[in-house]
């Protein structure tokens, strides 16, 4: 198992923080449209250092 540079890792966790913020924006604006679901984000730890993002709907109607 080798290692992720620093760098990358970083990225990495730019890129989580993104899909946290428009999953955000994304229920405050929508949050009044009929039939809205809200999406959450989900962080997972990588194998090889880093981690990982998946935006998933939560079935709630409101933003948690």
């Amino acid at each position: 198992m080798g290692t992720i540079p620093s760098m990358s890792i970083s990225q990495m966790g730019m890129q989580a923080a993104a899909k946290q913020q428009r999953a955000s924006a994304h229920n405050v604006s929508n949050m009044n449209t009929d039939g809205f679901q809200s999406i959450e984000t989900v962080q997972e730890m990588s194998a090889h250092g880093g981690v990982t993002t998946d935006v998933r709907h939560t079935g709630d109607r409101a933003p948690m």
